[in-house]
């Protein structure tokens, strides 16, 4: 048998090639395959909060958002501009100096520097994130916002308290980083952690828990600061904690 026909013998004895041989269909299997079964919340331990169901956060999420206008503060007037033209003029009778077309021309023009200066000395004043800048949307859009912690509609001061603590706030699992973060979107927080009870090292008064609540964290907000809602510190915050501890906010 070859690979692709196959050899018999005809009626004088001499081989002939035949119509290769076509092997039957499988036959499918009938058993149906299982369906996944659906994700249940995960419960850690007895009196302590189940953890909630992951929810994705869009990285670079297209923001729709409208752009702040900036109201630049230009350094020098359109009569400077259209001075400093004229100024480079050729002397004579053809050039004349006083108020003439070719004046109101430059002074025309003179206007688009103007705006041009006003636009570039405000470009240097607002380059830092969580400043009013044009740049809002791209450093949303870099910085992963916005997305469902702010809400479906923050007003301008919340896109740029959660602009301005997401850029500076990032970075490191210490305690401190994340008081430095919550200061970075207007709160003044304090940090709780907490330990199992331990025979001859717990005293009288310390809370009788598992091992469990070693890996549970809570946090206090002392002060409100900015023009962001806590329910916002808590979703940032459960965005970039330690995957494997537990997150509670404490009254």
């Amino acid at each position: 048998m070859s690979q692709y026909y196959q050899i018999e013998p005809g009626y004088d004895g001499e081989y002939y090639p035949t119509d290769p041989e076509t092997p039957p269909a499988p036959i499918p299997d009938p058993t149906p395959t299982p369906a996944a079964p659906s994700p249940q919340p995960e419960i850690i331990a007895p009196g302590i909060p189940a953890r909630a169901l992951p929810v994705p956060i869009p990285r670079a999420a297209a923001t729709r958002l409208p752009v702040p206008v900036l109201q630049p503060r230009p350094r020098y007037s359109g009569q400077d501009y259209a001075g400093a033209a004229q100024a480079l003029l050729p002397t004579g009778r053809v050039w004349p100096a006083g108020d003439s077309v070719q004046a109101s021309v430059f002074r025309a023009f003179a206007e688009t520097f103007v705006r041009s200066d006003g636009v570039a000395g405000a470009l240097l004043d607002t380059a830092l994130p969580g400043s009013v800048t044009p740049m809002l949307p791209e450093w949303e859009a870099t910085l992963g916002l916005p997305d469902r912690c702010a809400g479906e509609h923050p007003d301008l001061q919340q896109r740029l308290d959660q602009v301005r603590g997401r850029f500076f706030g990032a970075g490191g699992q210490s305690r401190q980083r994340f008081i430095d973060f919550a200061a970075a979107l207007g709160f003044t927080i304090t940090i709780t952690n907490y330990a199992p009870f331990r025979a001859g090292l717990s005293t009288v008064g310390n809370p009788i828990a598992s091992d469990a609540w070693t890996f549970v964290w809570g946090v206090t907000i002392v002060e409100t600061t900015g023009a962001l809602s806590p329910a916002v510190l808590q979703c940032e915050f459960e965005a970039v904690k330690p995957a494997e501890t537990t997150l509670i906010f404490l009254d």
